[in-house]
C-alpha cells in the first residue's frame, strides 16, 4: 500500500513558489523547453490567450483564454479545464490535480520512487494545477502550474536559491520519466519538477 504524503497548506495556494521557466536558465537548449506564451487579443473586451511553445507542446496541452485576478491568480477557460485537467490518486502523494498528459508521467515516476523504497524521502506534496502567474506577479509570464504540467514536492526544505534536500535518486527517476528539475537551474528551485518538451503523447 502506498504511503500518502502529508499535504502542506501550500498545495492549493496561489502564492506557492514555482519554476521560473523562461527566466531561470534551466539546463538544456531553449528549443527543448516548454515556454509559456500569452497573446492579448485586439478587441479590448477579449480575454488573453495562453499557449505553450517548445516541441509539440501547443498540440499536446492546448491553448486557452483566461481571466486575471488582482492576487496574481488566473481563471483558465472552463472548456479547456474540463477537457484537460484531471484528478487522480497516485502512488506516494495521494490525490493530485494535473493536466491529463502529466498524470501518467507523474504516476510512473512516483511508482518507481515507491518501488525503489524512496517514498520515505518525500514528505509533502505542494501542488500541480495552480493557475497563476510566476510568483503571482501579473507582470511575469504564466507559471507552468497554470497548465498543470509542473509539480512541487517538499517545498519547505527546497526553496528557491538553495541546494535543497531532494534525494538524487528521486531526481534521476523523474528525469527518466521526462521531467526537468528546478534544482539544475542557475537560480535553483529544487522543489519543482516540470514536463520536458519532448513528449510521446
Amino acid at each position: 500500500m502506498s504511503r500518502t504524503l502529508r499535504r502542506s497548506r501550500r498545495a492549493c495556494s496561489a502564492l506557492a513558489v514555482a519554476g521560473l521557466l523562461a527566466a531561470c536558465g534551466s539546463a538544456g537548449s531553449e528549443s527543448s523547453r516548454l515556454v509559456p506564451q500569452s497573446r492579448v487579443p485586439q478587441a479590448a473586451d477579449a480575454d488573453p490567450v495562453a499557449t505553450l511553445t517548445g516541441g509539440r507542446a501547443a498540440e499536446a496541452f492546448g491553448a486557452f483564454s483566461y481571466r486575471t485576478a488582482a492576487d496574481g491568480t488566473v481563471e483558465p477557460d472552463a472548456d479547456w479545464v474540463r477537457e484537460n485537467i484531471r484528478t487522480a490518486e497516485l502512488p506516494v502523494v495521494g490525490r493530485v490535480t494535473c493536466h491529463r498528459v502529466m498524470l501518467e508521467r507523474l504516476r510512473g515516476a512516483l511508482a518507481e520512487v515507491e518501488a525503489s523504497r524512496l517514498a520515505g524521502t518525500l514528505t509533502t506534496y505542494d501542488g500541480c494545477y495552480v493557475p497563476r502567474f510566476i510568483a503571482s506577479d501579473p507582470a511575469r509570464p504564466l507559471s507552468l502550474h497554470t497548465w498543470g504540467v509542473a509539480v512541487d514536492l517538499d517545498a519547505a526544505t527546497n526553496q528557491r536559491g538553495v541546494a535543497g534536500t531532494m534525494h538524487p535518486q528521486v531526481v534521476e527517476i523523474f528525469k527518466r520519466w521526462g521531467f526537468r528539475w528546478g534544482g539544475d537551474w542557475r537560480h535553483t528551485d529544487p522543489m519543482h519538477f516540470e514536463l520536458g518538451a519532448s513528449l510521446d503523447v
